[in-house]
């Protein structure tokens, strides 16, 4: 499961170079294109085999109509070949970055490009699973913390 920390990090960096210059390089995106779409043609054939292309297919279309920048089709196809729950905790992101960019245009701030990016490392589902892990951990800790002798 190293790989999943890879992967973290790699779309941590995508989204801090989406977020600082609202594109990301080829160079970050295309060799983990490559590679996840090797993986799961050679190493990991299974029965989500159908469903990550056809999120594949829905990310490729988006692009094609404009809905979403090449180098978020290409981090979320790539997330699609890799595990295609991930494909679909990026459509989620896909649609927060949407919600947020209402919520601007609703509050009458000017609408630049909203890096998409960022939204999809939110709904990472190991991303998920450590702030559910925090948040279970604080609240047990405030629970527990006045009979083991803590004053909050």
């Amino acid at each position: 499961m190293a790989w999943v920390g890879m992967v973290s990090l790699w779309l941590g960096v995508c989204a801090l170079w989406d977020l600082r210059t609202r594109t990301v390089p080829n160079i970050l995106t295309l060799p983990v294109l490559v590679l996840a779409g090797l993986w799961r043609f050679l190493w990991e054939k299974e029965a989500t085999l159908g469903w990550a292309l056809l999120l594949a297919l829905a990310w490729f279309g988006l692009w094609v109509l404009g809905a979403v920048g090449g180098a978020d089709a290409k981090i979320a196809l790539a997330l699609s070949l890799l595990d295609p729950g991930w494909g679909y905790a990026a459509m989620v992101g896909l649609v927060l970055a949407g919600v947020w960019a209402k919520v601007r245009r609703w509050q009458g701030k000017p609408l630049q490009d909203i890096p998409a990016v960022p939204f999809m490392v939110l709904t990472f589902p190991p991303h998920l699973a450590i702030i559910k892990a925090s948040i279970v951990g604080v609240v047990r800790l405030v629970h527990e913390a006045p009979a083991m002798g803590f004053l909050f």
